[in-house]
């Protein structure tokens, strides 16, 4: 099978947007310099940045996760940003992580510049300075049991908040998922606006060859269907549907709608995304 760097770092080149996960766990394993295995981690985020410098990447979301501070059911999950000594980093290149990055892009974007030498330290603050509305402590529902819920210590009190604590933690997740799924759909409009903006027949850009494998990079020929290729029928469809998208979420700010129709309207809208979601997934 293929290696387990090599097929996300791939995926990567194929991607509009990165959601890295930043943890404790994985900032405490990057300052080990001295490490036996290559911090997969931290070769994650170095791709990301450089493929971000490029303009290959639309976005970097982080997903921040931060420490369980407590005793058994009485855990709390607490800012990261407030944990973390950007000190404590090693102020100097990570050079397994560096020599295994220069070697895939020398391989797939062979016409770009190659990676920045970036310390560990730069880096962890690089993703740091990253905008993201995923931070996990904010999303947590930390004040679902009251006081007396608390207080209840017995062993079915603990039972329930410590199933509690797990449900919510799972929503968590739930919630980044939603709010990277935005955010996706948005890189993907841009994308694919700036594409229905670029002249008919222009000659493959440097940047976008390395997005592709070699035996991709031959442009599709014409359809019947007025000279247009698949791809440019399927941006055609995307942008209509982006347009009744749009006008579907402006019919819903009526403030006159009845709930029948506003009802109507809604289905009317996942079903055009749904539309959408199935042409992304087959282009």
């Amino acid at each position: 099978g293929e290696k387990f760097d090599e097929a996300f770092m791939r995926a990567m080149l194929r991607s509009l947007v990165v959601v890295p996960f930043v943890s404790p766990d994985a900032l405490q394993r990057m300052k080990d310099s001295h490490a036996s295995s290559v911090d997969n981690v931290l070769l994650e985020w170095s791709l990301a940045l450089h493929l971000k410098e490029l303009g290959l990447l639309q976005r970097v979301v982080p997903i921040f996760v931060g420490p369980l501070v407590g005793i058994g059911d009485e855990v709390e999950m607490t800012s990261l940003f407030e944990h973390v000594n950007m000190d404590s980093f090693p102020d100097k290149v990570n050079e397994r992580v560096y020599a295994i990055l220069h070697e895939f892009l020398g391989q797939h974007c062979p016409q770009n510049p190659p990676p920045t030498r970036h310390s560990v330290r730069s880096i962890v603050q690089q993703v740091f300075k990253l905008k993201s509305d995923c931070l996990c402590w904010s999303l947590l529902n930390q004040g679902a049991f009251s006081e007396r819920d608390k207080a209840d210590k017995s062993v079915e009190g603990q039972v329930r908040r410590l199933a509690g604590n797990h449900t919510e933690a799972g929503l968590v997740y739930v919630r980044c998922a939603q709010i990277t799924r935005s955010v996706i759909h948005e890189a993907q409009r841009e994308a694919d606006a700036q594409k229905l903006q670029e002249p008919k027949q222009v000659p493959v850009q440097p940047q976008r060859a390395c997005r592709r494998e070699p035996d991709e990079t031959a442009s599709e020929a014409p359809s019947a269907a007025g000279g247009m290729s698949r791809e440019q029928l399927q941006l055609a469809k995307i942008q209509a549907l982006n347009t009744r998208i749009q006008q579907l979420k402006d019919d819903l700010k009526q403030p006159d709608l009845s709930p029948e129709d506003k009802q109507r309207y809604q289905k009317k809208l996942r079903n055009t995304e749904d539309k959408l979601d199935e042409i992304l997934d087959d282009m």
